[in-house]
């Protein structure tokens, strides 16, 4: 009493916010993790389309290079996805928006990671392809379409496969 604060051994694992890839799942996290995309950065279209300097659109489009010679890695593949989605949100020049993609930029990782070993998820490079075209020709509602589309097929693969996964017997 009155000597201080004292912190024990292992308590940074209770105050950790670390999750396995399997937890990320279970718990529903990556079905959130992809709601709030669907949220922030179909919304940050907005900005982006009207405001992308050639600068930000040559960040992109870096990006996507970037992202396509990674084919075949799988960890460069995850590391140039997320690089590209937070290309995206940087070109906004919203602080907050940032900020907000740097804290979950670790969680994206583990979602990312997890939802990436699902067969097809890969094979939606071409909707990342005409995302940068529609951002481009500063085509907003092109941008749009293809940002949903892009989500809502990585969304419903991650549903089958949780699907199959509780439905599998052991």
């Amino acid at each position: 009493m009155g000597d201080g604060t004292y912190v024990r051994k292992g308590a940074n694992k209770i105050l950790s916010v670390d999750r396995s890839f399997p937890d990320v799942l279970m718990r529903g996290n990556a079905r959130k993790i992809l709601q709030a995309r669907q949220i922030v950065e179909i919304g940050a279209l907005d900005v982006v389309v009207a405001n992308a300097t050639r600068k930000d659109i040559r960040g992109i489009e870096q990006a996507l290079f970037k992202l396509k010679a990674a084919r075949g890695n799988f960890h460069q593949i995850i590391h140039c996805d997320l690089d590209f989605h937070s290309c995206i949100i940087h070109a906004t020049k919203h602080e907050i928006l940032v900020e907000m993609n740097q804290i979950l930029r670790k969680y994206l990782r583990e979602a990312t990671m997890e939802i990436s070993q699902i067969p097809g998820v890969l094979e939606q490079l071409r909707l990342h392809e005409g995302l940068v075209e529609a951002i481009m020709a500063r085509n907003l509602a092109a941008a749009r379409k293809l940002m949903s589309s892009l989500l809502r097929a990585v969304e419903r693969l991650v549903n089958t496969h949780l699907a199959l996964e509780f439905d599998s017997p052991e």
